[in-house]
C-alpha cells in the first residue's frame, strides 16, 4: 500500500501494475493450459503418423498379394478383388485428407534449405491464404519482371542512339540489341501470359471466398470445394478415424488457446511500454520512497519481459522481413523443447559439415585450374550463406539471441559470394585467384577451430546455468568466450586483417588500366564492410573486458 503523504501522481501507474499483475497471472494459467494441449496434441499426431504408416504398409502388401491372386481368380473372385482395389484407392484418399493436418517431413529440397523444420500448415484457413499469397506473389513478380525487360530494351536502345564511336561499334551494339530485343519480346510475352493467368477465374470456397488451387486435390471436386470425405469401405480405418478426429478437436482448441494468449501478450506489452513512459516522467520529481517502489516496478517489468520472451518460444508468431520475402507467410516456430534442440543441433552440424567440404573445395581449386571447379566453389559459397541466413533467421524465431553485426554478417558474405561468382574469367580475376582461394582455406579452417572449442565451450557453460539452450557458435568473439577461448583472438584478427588487405589488392586492381569489370571495385568495397564490421565487433568486446576488469579492481 502506498503512504498518504505521497503524491497523488505515482498512484496512477501502482493501480496500473496491479491490474497487469492480475491479467499477467491470468495469462499464466492460459498458458500452462496451452502447453499441456500442445503436450497432448504432439502425442495425437504422432499416433496418426504412426498408424496411418502401419495402415499403408499393410495395404502395400495386401495390393502386391492381390495382383498374384488376379492371374489365376475366377469370376466372383475377380469381382471381389476389383471391389477391394477400388476401396484401396478410396483409402488412400482418406489417408491423403488425414495427412494434410499432420505434420510431415520435409523434402530433399527443402531439408537442404530449411532443415528439419515443419512447414506444415494444420488449418484449412492457413493453407487457402498462403496460396493466395502465393498467387500474389508470381503475379506482382511477373509484373516486375516485365517493366524490367522493357526498361532494359529501352535503356540499351537509348544508349546506341547517343553513343559516340566508330561504325564497327554502333553495328556491334545494333546486333546485340536486336538480339536482346527478341529475347526480351519473348520475356514480355510470357510476362503477359502470366498475368493474364494470374487473374484467371477459379472456383471459390463457398465461406471464406478463396480461390481453390489449380491442381485437382483432394479438396476440390467439380471445380468446387468439399469437405474430406468418409471412408465408405467396408472394411473401415475407425481406430485411426477416431483418433484423428479428436486431433482435429485438440487442434482447434490449441488454434484458439494460441490467439488468446498472443493477444494477451500483446496487450500487456502495450501497457507496459505506456507505464514505462509514466514512471521515467515521475522518477525525476519522485522522493525516496517513491524512487525505491518505481525501481522495484522496473526491476518487476525487465523480469516480466523476459517471462513473455520464453511464453512467446512456444507461440506462433509473424516472420520478419527477410524470412516472408523467401518463405511467405509459414509458421516456421517450432512448438518444443526437443525441436529446438534438435534444430540447433541440426544447424551446428550443417555450418560444420560445409565449412569441411568449403575446405576441401578451395583447396581443390588451388591445385585444378579449371573455371568450371571455381563457378561451382562459387556457388557453393553462394548457396552455403544464403541457407546459413534462412536457417539462423529461423533460430532467431525460436528464441536464440544472435544479436547485432554476427546476423549482418552472412549476409554481405552472401552478397560478396554472389559478386564472385559473376566475376569474368579474365587477367584481374586470375590476379586476385589465388589470394582469394588462400583466403578462403584460412577462413575455414579458423572457423572449424571455432566450433570445436565454442561447442566445448557453451556444452560447460549450458551445464553451470551461465549460458542459454539455444545459444549458437559463431564466426567471431563474443564475451562469453573469454573463459578459455582468448587464444583463438590472434587466429580472428589476423584473418581480419586479411580481408582488408583483400580490400586494399581489389581497390589496386581496380585502378589498373585493364581493368573493366565493375565486380573488382564492389568486391573491394564489400572486404572493407567485413574487415570493419569483424574488426570493430570484436575489439568492442575485449574493451568491454578489460573496461569491466579495471571496475573490478577499483572496488577491490
Amino acid at each position: 500500500m502506498l503512504p498518504a503523504d505521497w503524491t497523488m501522481s505515482l498512484q496512477p501507474s501502482q493501480t496500473e501494475w496491479e491490474e497487469l499483475d492480475k491479467e499477467f497471472k491470468q495469462l499464466q494459467e492460459t498458458h500452462k493450459v496451452y502447453r499441456q494441449k500442445l503436450d497432448e496434441l504432439t502425442n495425437l499426431q504422432t499416433i496418426c503418423n504412426n498408424s496411418i504408416s502401419k495402415q499403408k504398409r499393410r495395404i502395400k502388401d495386401l495390393t502386391c498379394n492381390l495382383r498374384r491372386y488376379k492371374h489365376s481368380a475366377n469370376a466372383d473372385e475377380a469381382q471381389v478383388i476389383q471391389k477391394i482395389d477400388n476401396d484401396i484407392k478410396e483409402r488412400r484418399n482418406v489417408f491423403f485428407d488425414m495427412e494434410a493436418f499432420l505434420p510431415k517431413k520435409n523434402g530433399l529440397y527443402l531439408n537442404l534449405v530449411l532443415g528439419n523444420v515443419n512447414v506444415t500448415l494444420l488449418s484449412k484457413q492457413a493453407k487457402f491464404a498462403y496460396k493466395d499469397e502465393y498467387e500474389k506473389f508470381k503475379l506482382y513478380l511477373t509484373i516486375i519482371l516485365l517493366l524490367g525487360a522493357i526498361s532494359c530494351m529501352f535503356l540499351l536502345n537509348s544508349c546506341i542512339s547517343n553513343l559516340d564511336g566508330s561504325v564497327g561499334t554502333k553495328i556491334g551494339l545494333g546486333v546485340l540489341s536486336y538480339g536482346r530485343d527478341k529475347f526480351t519480346m519473348r520475356v514480355i510475352r510470357k510476362c503477359v501470359h502470366g498475368i493474364r493467368l494470374g487473374y484467371d477465374a477459379r472456383p471459390t470456397h463457398p465461406q471464406t471466398g478463396m480461390h481453390a488451387p489449380e491442381c485437382p486435390g483432394s479438396f476440390v471436386k467439380n471445380g468446387n470445394f468439399k469437405e474430406p470425405q468418409e471412408c465408405d469401405c467396408p472394411w473401415k480405418c475407425t481406430p485411426v478415424k477416431e483418433t484423428h478426429k479428436v486431433y482435429r478437436q485438440k487442434l482447434d482448441e490449441l488454434t484458439n488457446l494460441q490467439t488468446i494468449c498472443n493477444n494477451s501478450i500483446s496487450k500487456q506489452k502495450r501497457r507496459i511500454k505506456d507505464l514505462t513512459c509514466n514512471l521515467r516522467r515521475y522518477k525525476h520529481s519522485a522522493n525516496a520512497d517513491e524512487a525505491q517502489v518505481i525501481q522495484k516496478i522496473d526491476n518487476d517489468i525487465k523480469e516480466r519481459r523476459n517471462v513473455f520472451f520464453d511464453m512467446e518460444a512456444f507461440l506462433p508468431k509473424k516472420n520478419g522481413l527477410y524470412l516472408n520475402l523467401v518463405l511467405g507467410n509459414v509458421n516456421v516456430t517450432l512448438l518444443s523443447k526437443q525441436a529446438k534442440f534438435a534444430y540447433k543441433d541440426e544447424y551446428e552440424k550443417f555450418k560444420l559439415y560445409l565449412t569441411i567440404i568449403l575446405l576441401l573445395g578451395a583447396i581443390s581449386c588451388m591445385f585444378l585450374l579449371n573455371r568450371v571447379i571455381d563457378e561451382i566453389f562459387n556457388f557453393l559459397l553462394v548457396w552455403y550463406y544464403c541457407t546459413l541466413t534462412i536457417r539462423e533467421s529461423i533460430l532467431i524465431s525460436n528464441g536464440s539471441r544472435i544479436k547485432g553485426w554476427w546476423v549482418s554478417h552472412h549476409y554481405v558474405s552472401t552478397f560478396l559470394s554472389g559478386v564472385m561468382l559473376t566475376w569474368p574469367n579474365g587477367l584481374m580475376y586470375q590476379m586476385f585467384r589465388s589470394q582469394f582461394l588462400a583466403f578462403s582455406i584460412y577462413q575455414s579452417c579458423v572457423q572449424f577451430l571455432q566450433y570445436y572449442y565454442q561447442s566445448g565451450c557453451l556444452y560447460r557453460l549450458r551445464a553451470l546455468g551461465e549460458r542459454d539452450h539455444m545459444d549458437l557458435t559463431v564466426e567471431g568473439f563474443q564475451s562469453w568466450m573469454w573463459r578459455g577461448l582468448t587464444f583463438l583472438l590472434p587466429f580472428l584478427f589476423f584473418g581480419h586483417f586479411w580481408q582488408l588487405y583483400n580490400s586494399v589488392t581489389l581497390f589496386g586492381l581496380s585502378q589498373h588500366e585493364r581493368c573493366k569489370e565493375w565486380q573488382v571495385f564492389v568486391l573491394a568495397l564489400t572486404f572493407l564492410v567485413l574487415f570493419l564490421g569483424n574488426f570493430l565487433t570484436t575489439l568492442k568486446v575485449v574493451h568491454q573486458k578489460f573496461q569491466k576488469n579495471k571496475e573490478k579492481l577499483k572496488k577491490l
